[in-house]
């Protein structure tokens, strides 16, 4: 290890009962009833002289799941999606008690760690709940609505028209619309008339048959679900 890089952290696991808050086990078993597996939560706290990592306290999940490398080609999706549902679970102050959330996944073959920090967290929670009204519009085939939240910067020159048309295309792949399922998220800084832009970019999947389809939606979290707040919706597959 090099000088200068030394991590340490004090680590408080397998939990005793009652050290975990109600919102905090139910996000756990939010977590398994999803990859399946075994799912521990642990607490600690991270310092470094490495100015590039995390630090202050942390909210660990450990997630190991059978075949989950076989079912993800990227493991930090399933990663980012364990730290937003543990997140979204948290409630009243308890957002404030963690810099950051430790997240490991790992199955028969291989393990991995990432890190997120809170305000990225939180970043994805708002852009996961601007999306759903988009998905409100596309599953009520309101495409008109839908091509409202596109900002403008996001439409390279084509009109209301088009993008609704477009949209209506997208939509028709996607049916039956009747549910979604949130796989993770990765945070993108984009220039945007000339300003750095921080975006969300949602991974989907909608069920169908005879096989589901993939979904990627960018979104603005700073915007208002009143504003145009949609940069991307298109179909991976």
């Amino acid at each position: 290890m090099k000088p200068g890089t030394a991590f340490f952290v004090l680590l408080l696991s397998g939990l005793l009962a009652g050290c975990a808050s109600p919102s905090e086990e139910r996000a756990v078993n939010a977590v398994a009833e999803l990859y399946g597996g075994q799912v521990k939560l642990s607490k600690g706290s991270g310092i470094s002289t490495d100015g590039k990592k995390l630090q202050g306290s942390f909210l660990g999940i450990t997630l190991e799941s059978p075949g989950l490398a076989q079912r993800y080609d990227d493991l930090q999706l399933p990663a980012s999606n364990c730290a937003l549902l543990v997140y979204q679970g948290l409630t009243g102050n308890e957002h404030e008690r963690y810099d950051y959330y430790k997240i490991t996944v790992a199955d028969s073959s291989s393990s991995h760690s990432y890190s997120f920090a809170r305000a990225e967290v939180a970043q994805a929670a708002q852009a996961a709940g601007l999306l759903t009204t988009i998905m409100a519009n596309m599953q009520q085939e309101d495409y008109a609505a839908a091509a409202r939240t596109l900002h403008p910067i996001a439409l390279q020159g084509l009109s209301p028209d088009s993008v609704t048309a477009l949209l209506a295309k997208v939509g028709r792949g996607l049916a039956p619309l009747r549910d979604y399922d949130l796989h993770g998220y990765k945070i993108v800084s984009e220039q945007v008339s000339g300003q750095p832009l921080e975006l969300v970019q949602l991974y989907l999947s909608v069920p169908a048959t005879p096989e589901s389809r993939r979904l990627l939606v960018v979104i603005n979290p700073q915007a208002e679900a009143s504003t145009p707040f949609l940069y991307g919706f298109n179909l991976l597959d």
